[in-house]
């Protein structure tokens, strides 16, 4: 699916329509560790961005609305310690609503640590073991996760502007990515909170709302 426009958001601009479909809107705090150490030999080193992008959108592929389906939530959920999952909720014009569970039994920094030589996105997702749960979803309890987006998406925006002054930056966590997609709306959110199963009340309102759906999700799937 063609990438989405960007468009930078300050916290606590005032409100007003942006004349664009497809937007980005990236909420993080971003802090910068420098060190030194002596040069050592087979010291693991950090494969590229752009390779773990390719691998996470290999092993959680995602897809755009058709004529035959009215609208996608896709939440994905990348722990610092815990291998990646993904939830694609799909609403259906003939009142079908389903999820689709993935998730990895190891985690891709796991893997990466494990091959040697320059390994390709392939062989990385190969490694990690993805598993697959399709789980029907009541039509009315889908349409209330996306209805609520709009409403976590306010209250998370009010809290970051609130606590722009206090300084608190997460080193580890969990990436929590949102992606609402009904045409012609295309909205993604990007930010790190807590590890998951590891949840605090100062969490954002819109990483609450994403667990919360996780869990019952997966106690879908268990159940099924």
């Amino acid at each position: 699916m063609p990438a989405p426009k960007v468009v930078h958001f300050a916290i606590g601009m005032s409100k007003r329509r942006i004349p664009c479909s497809k937007y980005v809107m990236y909420l993080a705090c971003v802090s910068t560790v420098t060190g030194s150490a002596f040069a050592q030999r087979n010291v693991w080193h950090e494969p590229a961005a752009s390779l773990k992008s390719s691998v996470i959108e290999l092993a959680f592929p995602r897809s755009a609305p058709t004529k035959k389906v009215e609208a996608i939530l896709i939440l994905r959920f990348a722990p610092s310690f815990s291998p990646e999952l993904q939830i694609a909720i799909t609403l259906q014009p003939d009142h079908v609503a389903t999820a689709e569970y993935r998730w990895a039994s190891i985690s891709s920094s796991a893997v990466f640590r494990k091959m040697a030589g320059h390994p390709t996105a392939a062989s990385v997702v190969t490694g990690m073991k993805i598993q697959r749960s399709m789980i029907s979803i009541p039509r009315d309890l889908a349409t209330v996760w996306l209805r609520q987006f709009w409403l976590e998406l306010e209250k998370t925006s009010a809290q970051f502007s609130q606590e722009l002054l206090s300084h608190q930056i997460t080193l580890d966590g969990t990436k929590y990515y949102c992606e609402y997609d009904e045409y012609p709306k295309h909205f993604v959110v990007e930010m790190q909170a807590s590890e998951v199963e590891y949840e605090t009340p100062q969490d954002p309102s819109l990483v609450k709302w994403m667990n919360e759906i996780r869990r019952t999700v997966r106690e879908r799937a268990v159940r099924q």
